[in-house]
């Protein structure tokens, strides 16, 4: 909703009011005034980014030890089948 080129309020496609509740001055209706306090939209914004940001990073990590131990236990397997056997006459 603007209101003298200033942005009072923005809804999503289901929740766009009736005109029967727009039936004051802009001022004194709730519907202008958002829902929440500053802090709680900062919170918001911030988990949105560091939950994800964690899950992605503790997924690397993840991986990469994966993959670290994968190679230590090949490279223990190598070492293990290239030991020479002293009863083997070959």
């Amino acid at each position: 909703m603007l209101q003298k080129g200033k942005v009072l309020n923005k809804w999503g496609v289901n929740e766009i009011p009736d005109e029967y509740q727009l039936n004051g001055p802009l001022e004194e209706l709730s519907l202008i005034h958002p829902n929440g306090s500053l802090a709680y939209k900062i919170l918001m914004v911030m988990l949105w980014f560091v939950v994800p940001l964690f899950l992605i990073c503790a997924g690397d990590l993840a991986w990469e030890r994966r993959k670290k131990r994968r190679q230590l236990l090949s490279s223990e397997n190598e070492c293990e089948n290239n030991i020479i056997n002293p009863l083997n006459n070959n």
